[in-house]
C-alpha cells in the first residue's frame, strides 16, 4: 500500500463530498466529530476546522458564538 498524503485525502474527501446527498454529508459529518473525539487535533488541523464551522455561520450566529467565547475564557 502507499501511504496516503494529507492533500490527496483532502481531495479525495472533496470529490466525494461533491457527489454526496446532504443526507450522507450530514451522517458522516457527524461519525467524524464523533471519531475526532477521541483524538488530539493538531492546533493547525483545529484552526482549519473552526474556519470552515465559521464561514458556515450566519453573522447572528457569528455574534452569538463570539459573545459565547468571551463568556467561557
Amino acid at each position: 500500500d502507499v501511504p496516503l498524503l494529507p492533500e490527496k485525502v483532502r481531495a479525495d474527501a472533496q470529490f466525494w463530498a461533491s457527489c454526496a446527498g446532504q443526507h450522507e454529508l450530514e451522517a458522516y459529518l457527524a461519525a467524524a466529530i464523533s471519531e475526532l473525539d477521541k483524538t488530539e487535533l493538531t492546533d493547525k488541523q483545529s484552526k482549519r476546522l473552526a474556519a470552515a464551522s465559521w464561514r458556515q455561520m450566519t453573522t447572528t450566529s457569528k455574534a452569538a458564538f463570539k459573545e459565547w467565547i468571551n463568556k467561557n475564557e
